[in-house]
């Protein structure tokens, strides 16, 4: 299976993804920085890819979410402008809250309808986007907002 098959860009510059999407080398084809939120590191990556941070933490686990959140957002804001995938297992929970902490902070959001909206936005491009609601309570908590429940 393609490589393109296993991504969703979200914006011009910002994808959501599996672990098969990161596969080096031809990752490197696609992106110019990877975010890795699985448990283990990906074979093949060395610290010539400088463009390359392993965010490691378990689907659910709110509270390593909540602590390695500013890392992975710091990573995206110096990436900004590159074509940057940000990848867990799945694609569908951890890589899809990072993604969706980033873009509420990029849009300056005030209101739950406002997060709720970039999920949807973030779905409508990767239909099995479905972040833990844990992670959905800790971005709602950064931006003192009512978290959504989105009961799944």
């Amino acid at each position: 299976m393609e490589l393109e098959h296993h991504f969703h860009w979200l914006t011009t510059t910002l994808a959501v993804g599996d672990e098969y999407s990161a596969t080096p080398p031809a990752c490197w084809q696609h992106f110019s920085a990877i975010l890795n939120l699985t448990e283990e590191k990906h074979e093949g990556m060395s610290l010539e890819y400088n463009n390359y941070l392993w965010v490691p933490f378990s689907d659910g686990d709110g509270r390593a979410f909540k602590r390695k959140l500013p890392l992975a957002m710091r990573f995206l804001k110096k990436n900004e402008d590159a074509k940057t995938l940000v990848h867990c297992t799945a694609g569908a929970s951890r890589s899809v809250a990072v993604a969706l902490a980033y873009m509420c902070k990029r849009q300056s959001i005030t209101t739950t309808l406002e997060m709720e909206n970039i999920l949807k936005e973030i779905q409508a491009a990767r239909p099995c986007a479905y972040p833990a609601q844990v992670f959905l309570d800790v971005i709602a908590q950064r931006f003192d907002i009512k978290p959504p429940q989105m009961g799944w």
